[in-house]
């Protein structure tokens, strides 16, 4: 009987984490498609590999790397620096090391000639702790 309580309990509260994100997912969608080709549809991709980064990396990797190609194609750098980050934090989590380590690179190359230090010194911590 615990072990029926337990279980219940366990499936409960692993679908409520689930399905807490799926509105801000959905809406960004809906925003996705609304919008043209520029620094806005950049922060939505990115947003949408945030909010799918711990559960879905390999989706998460997909959309900040259309993220990427349009920072490139706009020459938006931090758009560029931000996909790279998480396209690092995704491989990470998915326990692919070497990669998340190069992305990360190419990101803190990016910061380093925007200047932003607070950044540079979160993948200086973040390299120390993996």
């Amino acid at each position: 009987m615990k072990k029926i309580v337990l279980t219940t309990a366990i499936c409960f509260i692993f679908s409520i984490y689930i399905f807490a994100n799926q509105p801000i997912i959905d809406s960004l969608l809906i925003e996705l498609k609304n919008t043209k080709e520029d620094t806005t549809k950049i922060k939505i991709l990115n947003s949408l590999s945030w909010e799918l980064i711990y559960d879905n990396p390999k989706k998460a990797i997909s959309y900040s790397k259309q993220a990427l190609k349009l920072s490139k194609d706009i020459d938006f750098y931090d758009g560029m620096a931000q996909s790279y980050l998480y396209i690092g934090i995704a491989y990470k989590n998915q326990d692919n090391y070497e990669l998340a380590f190069e992305y990360y690179d190419k990101s803190v190359e990016i910061y380093k000639e925007l200047r932003w230090v607070l950044k540079i010194h979160f993948f200086k911590i973040n390299r120390r702790t993996h």
